[in-house]
C-alpha cells in the first residue's frame, strides 16, 4: 500500500469507513490513472498524489455516511474525473451509480477505470443533466443525485431535482460559501419543490472546512423544469 493510500485509509475512518485491501488497491489504481490522464489532458489541474487523495477521494468519501442512510440508485452530475460518484461506488457496491459528464474524453476516462476495476455497479454516460431531466427514462428515476464542484446551488437545484423521485435527495458538495448559497437558492428550492434537509459539515485534514448540502424533494415538479438550452446557468431561478 502506498503512503497516500494509507493516508486515505486512515482518514476515511472519520467518515465511518474501513477500507479493505481490495478497495485500497482500487483507490491506488484510480490515483495512478488520474495522474497519467492529467499529464496528457485537462482531466484535472491536480498534480500530486496527495492532492488527488485529499481533493478528490477523501472529499468525495465525506458523503458516504450521508448516502448510507438514503435509498435508491444514484446519479453523479458533472462527474469530471469520476467524483464524487466513483469513490462512493467503490465503497457502496450494493448501490447502482450513473456518472454523467458533457465532455467525451472525461466519460471515456471513467469508463476505462470502471472496466479496469470491474465495477459492475457503475455506468458512465456522456449527457447533460438538463437533457436527462426531460427524458422519461431518467426523469424522477433516481433516489439520490450528487454534484461536486459543478455550479452554484441555484443552478444545481434545477438540474438535479428533476432527476430524483418524490422524496428523493440531492447532495451538493460545497465550500465555506455554503450558507450564502443556501440563502440565495431559496426561491429556486421553492420553485422546484425541494427543501434543505440538513447541511453536514466536514473537514479533510489540512483543508478548509466544507459542507454537504442535503436537499429533499417534497412536492410535485412542474413540467417547465429543467429549462432547456442552458437557461438554468444563464438565468438562475
Amino acid at each position: 500500500m502506498t503512503q497516500q493510500i494509507a493516508r486515505l485509509s486512515e482518514y476515511a475512518r472519520q467518515f465511518g469507513l474501513t477500507l479493505d485491501s481490495t478497495q485500497c488497491e482500487h483507490f491506488d489504481h484510480y490515483v495512478r490513472a488520474i495522474l497519467e490522464a492529467a499529464r496528457m489532458s485537462s482531466l484535472t489541474s491536480l498534480e500530486t498524489p496527495q492532492d488527488i487523495v485529499d481533493e478528490l477521494l477523501l472529499d468525495s468519501l465525506a458523503g458516504a455516511s450521508v448516502l448510507r442512510g438514503l435509498e435508491g440508485p444514484a446519479i453523479d452530475v458533472g462527474s469530471g474525473a469520476g467524483v464524487p460518484g466513483l469513490p462512493l461506488a467503490m465503497v457502496d457496491a450494493t448501490r447502482r451509480f450513473m456518472l454523467i459528464d458533457a465532455t467525451h474524453k472525461k466519460v471515456q476516462f471513467i469508463q476505462r477505470v470502471v472496466g479496469e476495476l470491474g465495477l459492475a455497479n457503475v455506468e458512465a454516460r456522456q449527457a447533460r443533466a438538463e437533457e436527462l431531466g426531460r427524458d422519461p427514462a431518467c426523469r424522477e428515476h433516481f433516489g439520490v443525485a450528487l454534484a461536486k464542484a459543478v455550479s452554484h446551488l441555484r443552478v444545481l437545484v434545477e438540474w438535479l431535482v428533476p432527476l430524483v423521485q418524490p422524496g428523493g435527495h440531492v447532495l451538493c458538495w460545497k465550500g465555506p460559501a455554503a450558507p450564502r448559497e443556501v440563502e440565495e437558492a431559496r426561491h429556486a428550492l421553492t420553485e422546484l419543490g425541494a427543501e434543505v434537509e440538513q447541511v453536514v459539515p466536514y473537514q479533510v485534514p489540512g483543508r478548509e472546512p466544507r459542507s454537504i448540502v442535503v436537499l429533499r424533494r417534497i412536492t410535485p415538479l412542474s413540467n417547465r423544469y429543467p429549462r432547456p438550452g442552458g437557461q438554468a446557468r444563464k438565468h438562475p431561478l
